[in-house]
């Protein structure tokens, strides 16, 4: 069996289809969030507003899934042209450098203040500074490109890029403490987990178990995980103010956080619809990297809108709780873009998703780097419209423009075997 064929593709893994991961996953979940524990668990959900999330704007919820799983599955039978034989590629080494090296640089003008002093547990002064620190969202390309070097090209890459590597994730859990963006090591630890299941082979019994556990459950496991994680850096965020208020245990209080975290979201969205005239066709969530790009551009395009922040901000301010800002995924694009417009924008997601699924199961360059990060994006859909903010615009162009260095690695020709008659009447000879 040739190299190409022998190893595994993301198709293998029946939850990297985002078709099968909405319609068998994230729909039910999406469904026992909203009704379930509401009916079943309300002392979990801790709201400081109403309750938004009536029949109606469940139904329209689900119907946003629904139809993106659908699109999704149709989207991976889509077969836009004739493929040819799988290929393996090798990065060039040099554009790793290149993104890596910005990457952190943009780690140490953000960290500048706290490196300055030394006061390496100081939460308050980071030095954020729009259009140079988005910068450091060009780290998850380069795992990504690192990983897929070394696990599928088996490709030997220098001490560099491995230094750069281990910066970068040591950044990232750093910016996840002092900044409290868990976001920021799901967006490096989802692409990571999903390129080493596809490519890399364990060798012991023991991993290979694991693995095989992960690829058939990853999703169910992952649940447990997330209240692990969650509760780790709530533990440090909020639970030594909380634990003085409240006589409440460590695991009553994750659990109650992580579901309310869950619920406001979507109650959120659901409320900023039943409280405003929608829909409003700025696209400022749709769009919402337009709207932040640096430089005065975001602003110019805010000055058309005549308003200077986005819409549900007033929401939070009269009706909500701005500690849980987030609005879902779902229902900020009925805002934007009205019933009929949200189905089609879901439906065209859903589409762009199994198609960059197909690309990535084919080894197509693009496919292969931009697709692990549309797997973060479904994930989040509950809690927010990852895939059109700005930290995701910057991974999904890094990742764009890192697909044209991939190129195909050209075969090594066999050594000649030399018969040991003819080697022996060569040696007399000489």
């Amino acid at each position: 069996m040739s190299e190409q064929t022998a190893q595994p593709s993301f198709g293998a893994i029946w939850w990297l289809h985002p078709g099968k991961l909405i319609l068998r996953f994230i729909l039910p979940i999406y469904l026992f969030v909203a009704l379930v524990v509401p009916t079943l668990w309300p002392e979990l959900i801790l709201l400081r507003t109403r309750v938004y999330m009536d029949t109606e704007y469940v139904l329209l919820g689900a119907a946003a899934i629904a139809v993106m799983g659908v699109a999704a599955s149709l989207g991976g039978r889509l077969r836009l042209r004739r493929h040819g034989d799988r290929c393996v590629y090798e990065v060039n080494e040099r554009f790793l450098w290149a993104i890596g090296t910005i990457a952190i640089v943009a780690y140490l003008i953000w960290f500048a203040p706290v490196l300055a002093t030394g006061q390496l547990l100081e939460k308050e002064e980071l030095n954020q500074t729009p259009g140079i620190t988005s910068f450091t969202q060009l780290g998850v390309p380069y795992v990504v490109c690192y990983l897929y070097a070394i696990q599928r090209a088996g490709q030997p890459l220098s001490t560099l890029s491995r230094l750069l590597f281990r910066l970068l994730i040591l950044f990232t859990l750093a910016r996840v403490y002092l900044s409290a963006e868990r976001l920021a090591l799901i967006e490096i630890a989802v692409p990571a987990a999903v390129l080493t299941l596809t490519y890399h082979r364990p060798r012991r019994r023991a991993t290979r178990t694991l693995f095989h556990l992960v690829s058939r459950y990853g999703p169910v496991l992952g649940i447990p995980l997330l209240f692990l994680f969650f509760g780790v850096t709530e533990f440090f965020r909020s639970w030594a103010s909380y634990s003085t208020k409240q006589d409440v245990s460590l695991v009553d209080f994750i659990i109650s956080r992580v579901t309310t975290y869950y619920y406001t979201a979507l109650n959120n969205g659901a409320g900023m619809l039943a409280t405003s005239s929608w829909p409003d066709y700025d696209l400022v969530f749709v769009l919402e990297w337009i709207y932040r790009l640096p430089f005065g551009i975001g602003a110019f395009f805010w000055s058309t809108l005549g308003r200077h922040e986005m819409p549900h901000g007033e929401f939070l301010d009269r009706f909500g709780d701005p500690e849980f800002n987030n609005m879902s995924g779902i229902y900020p694009v009925f805002f934007d873009l009205g019933v009929v417009g949200g189905v089609l924008y879901f439906a065209l997601l859903g589409l762009l998703m199994g198609i960059a699924h197909h690309q990535a199961t084919r080894e197509r360059p693009l496919g292969t780097l931009v697709f692990p990060s549309m797997i973060v994006g479904c994930i989040e859909l509950l809690r927010i419209l990852y895939l059109n903010n700005t930290r995701c615009f910057v991974i999904l162009v890094g990742a764009a423009i890192a697909s044209t260095q991939l190129r195909p690695r050209r075969p090594v020709a066999p050594r000649a075997v030399v018969p040991p008659t003819l080697r022996a009447a060569q040696g007399r000879r000489a």
